[in-house]
C-alpha cells in the first residue's frame, strides 16, 4: 500500500519568504520621519560651523593687517568688496589694489553696519588702514546673521581688534596729549 501524501494546509502554501508591502512601507515611513528630524539639524550643524569658521577667519584678517603693516613698513587696509572682506596691500589713499587675503562672507551673513573715526559711513568708502607704527584707523564693522549681530572694532592707538558679540559700540575718540603718537585718520 501507498502510503498518503500528507494534506497541506493553505496557510503553509501562502507562506513565503520576504516581506509584505505593508511592513516595507512601515520601515520607508520610519526611515522618512528619522530623516526629517535629522536634515535640519545637519543644516543646521552646518550654518553654525559655517559662521564660526567666518568669525575666525575674519579675527585672523584685522590680526594679519596690523601684522603685515608693521612687518613691511607700509599702509594696508582692509574694505568691503562685494560679499568679502579684502585685505589690500595698497595705501588708504589709492584706494584700489592687490587683495592678499580675502573672507567671504557665507550665506545668511551680511554687512549691516561700517564706521570710521566715530561716523556710520558705506561700505563702498569704508577703508580700515593700519600704519607701519601699529596704529590704526579708528572704526569698525557689524555683521548681520539672521539677526544674529556681531562686530570687530578696532582700537586706533593700539591697532588691534576686538571681536563683539552684538551691536557695534558707539565709539569715542582717543584724546591725544602733547607729544604723544601723530592721530591718524582725522578724527
Amino acid at each position: 500500500m501507498e502510503k498518503e501524501k500528507p494534506l497541506t494546509s493553505i496557510r503553509s502554501i501562502n507562506k513565503r519568504s520576504g516581506f509584505t508591502l505593508i511592513e516595507l512601507g512601515v520601515v520607508v515611513l520610519v526611515l522618512a520621519m528619522f530623516s526629517a528630524l535629522a536634515v535640519p539639524r545637519l543644516v543646521a550643524f552646518q550654518r553654525a560651523e559655517d559662521y564660526q569658521n567666518f568669525i575666525n577667519r575674519t579675527k585672523a584678517i584685522f590680526g594679519e593687517a596690523r601684522e603685515t603693516a608693521i612687518e613691511r613698513k607700509a599702509v594696508f587696509v582692509l574694505r568691503v568688496s562685494g560679499d568679502q572682506i579684502e585685505l589690500t596691500e595698497d595705501g588708504a589713499d589709492e584706494g584700489q589694489g592687490q587683495a592678499i587675503r580675502t573672507v567671504p562672507l557665507p550665506d545668511g551673513v551680511q554687512v549691516d553696519q561700517v564706521t570710521l573715526n566715530g561716523s556710520t559711513t558705506n561700505t563702498e568708502t569704508w577703508l580700515m588702514a593700519f600704519y607701519p607704527d601699529g596704529t590704526a584707523t579708528r572704526g569698525g564693522v557689524q555683521f548681520d546673521s539672521d539677526g544674529r549681530l556681531f562686530s570687530m572694532q578696532v582700537d586706533d592707538v593700539t591697532g588691534r581688534a576686538a571681536f563683539i558679540d552684538g551691536e557695534l559700540p558707539e565709539q569715542t575718540q582717543t584724546k591725544w596729549e602733547a607729544g604723544e603718537r601723530e592721530q591718524r585718520g582725522g578724527g
